[in-house]
């Protein structure tokens, strides 16, 4: 059985979650803004479907998110996952126009997933010399240098510039 639309809701609803704020290049990643994610889903407005796959994903042409394969209840690394598509379809309420970009609407996710993790559990890293690994290594990195692993870095900007090494390594091997 996939995560349901409850674990969605509850990672929505989760202090740590709701207290994350920075910004990646424009975006403004804020609890308040995934709170309007979770009032959308409540309202039928973003539909949540079980998926059947090991990753979740947001489609933004049909407001339709889908949960990983996993069983319920949704533990800390999935809220992440989670709450990586919800920063897509925080992304796509907040920016009809679509002038964000997919580079920086993925690394939004991926750093929102990471600074979740992080202050979740604060030893949490990734390490290694794949590809994938040194990716993670860096998003990371990346946290705690801006200090989004506590509410010290609420606020935070982080340029586009700064984010240009992440850029780079997820769009050569395609990491999405």
């Amino acid at each position: 059985m996939p995560l349901t639309e409850g674990d969605v809701l509850d990672t929505l609803s989760d202090s740590v979650a709701l207290g994350i704020e920075f910004y990646v290049d424009k975006i403004h990643i804020k609890g308040e803004y995934l709170t309007t994610v979770r009032d959308h889903i409540r309202a039928g407005n973003i539909l949540v479907k079980g998926g059947t796959q090991d990753l979740a994903f947001y489609d933004q042409v049909t407001d339709v998110l889908l949960t990983q394969k996993k069983s319920p209840p949704a533990n800390d690394s999935d809220r992440a996952l989670l709450l990586h598509e919800c920063v897509h379809a925080m992304i796509d309420v907040y920016d009809p126009d679509g002038t964000v970009t997919r580079h920086m609407g993925e690394l939004a996710a991926y750093l929102t997933q990471t600074t979740y993790s992080v202050r979740k559990n604060p030893s949490s890293n990734r390490n290694g010399t794949a590809p994938w690994d040194k990716f993670w290594g860096d998003l990371y990195a990346t946290v705690r240098a801006n200090e989004l692993d506590t509410s010290a870095g609420n606020g935070v900007r982080i340029p586009s510039a700064t984010l240009e090494n992440l850029r780079r390594q997820r769009s050569q091997r395609c990491l999405l």
